[in-house]
């Protein structure tokens, strides 16, 4: 026993005299490292050992492994992974924040539709609580950094720069079945969103253009509020010159009838015709449930026709469609009035 202990006083103290201090950076270029001796690079606190051939091997791996420093020599096969159906996580704080593997082994695997594949292999972003991130560089001069996230009510946006200063985005939004999806661009509020098509034969188009212009005090009025709104679709890059603008021809619907009818929010243009009539044969919708809207009715039916009541053009209530006639009225949320008739 006490012939052991002299042996291992002897050791320790030999490997504490040949242990030598070297840089992680120096390790690769020696060759002249004593047999046995051990080196420790005072930067990294890995140890290396002296081989026969004067260079050094590093203690503490097995070949092939990765370094949490880095590996310098890897091969085009080298695999940071797993062999088996095993899913690898990345951590931080203990918090698993990346895991690889087949939906099922992920625990995914649910019952409804592209959600079901359990040989399906993914990426899994966590976080905590439901709320995780994908972010990207940024560079200096721009203002948005430009990421995915998710936040406590399950929705998904993407946020980003636009234009250097301004932002956008692009996202699911409400809660408890009561969802949207939003697309923002803005800053100042001129920002437009433009829709484009793009062929091999013309390059990219303009389709629409949604752009707001800038907001005016007494503009704040909820009615007046839209004016502050242009939509263009077809107008070469510029910005509509009415709330609404179409660089083409546009369709409105339009059907026939034979009996009496009521119209609804599928309507435009009705042609009363020829037929069997009862009651009220034309119902409009009311009034105060579709300000603005437009109904056109042509009577060709051979007689004159009732409909429910209407603002005629000396202001008093009718409820009569002279047989034909055209004529057109809008909703003012309270009424209907005749806009136009006998053309």
């Amino acid at each position: 026993m006490k012939f052991k202990i002299i042996f291992l006083v002897v050791l320790i103290s030999n490997i504490s005299r040949a242990q030598i201090r070297i840089t992680s950076a120096l390790a690769p270029t020696i060759t002249n490292a004593g047999l046995g001796n051990l080196y420790r690079a005072s930067d990294t606190n890995r140890l290396y050992i002296g081989l026969s051939n004067g260079t050094l091997f590093l203690l503490g791996r097995e070949n092939g492994s990765w370094n949490l420093n880095g590996n310098s020599n890897p091969a085009a096969t080298s695999l940071l992974g797993t062999t088996t159906d095993t899913k690898v996580t990345l951590a931080s704080n203990n918090t698993s924040i990346l895991e690889l593997g087949k939906r099922s082994t992920l625990g995914l695997t649910l019952t409804k539709p592209d959600y079901n594949n359990a040989d399906q292999y993914m990426a899994y972003l966590r976080g905590r609580g439901g709320v995780s991130a994908l972010e990207f560089e940024k560079s200096t001069s721009v203002l948005y950094e430009s990421r995915f996230y998710t936040n406590s009510d399950g929705n998904l946006r993407w946020r980003g720069t636009n234009g250097v200063n301004d932002f956008f985005e692009i996202g699911t939004g409400g809660y408890n079945d009561n969802g949207s999806l939003d697309i923002i661009t803005g800053d100042a509020g001129v920002e437009p969103i433009v829709f484009k098509k793009n062929s091999v034969a013309d390059g990219t188009i303009e389709m629409m253009r949604v752009q707001g212009r800038p907001l005016q005090k007494e503009n704040y009025d909820r009615n007046v509020w839209p004016r502050d709104v242009r939509v263009g679709i077809f107008t070469g890059g510029a910005v509509a010159n009415s709330v609404l603008q179409v660089g083409g021809s546009f369709s409105l619907p339009i059907r026939a009838v034979t009996a009496s009818t009521t119209l609804t929010d599928t309507d435009y243009t009705v042609v009363l015709k020829s037929g069997t009539y009862s009651g009220t044969e034309v119902t409009l919708p009311p009034a105060s449930s579709c300000r603005g809207r437009i109904y056109v009715i042509r009577n060709i039916s051979g007689a004159d026709r009732n409909i429910s009541a209407y603002i005629s053009r000396t202001g008093v209530s009718r409820t009569t469609l002279a047989n034909n006639r055209i004529y057109s009225f809008q909703s003012d949320a309270t009424d209907w009035q005749l806009t136009s008739d006998d053309y």
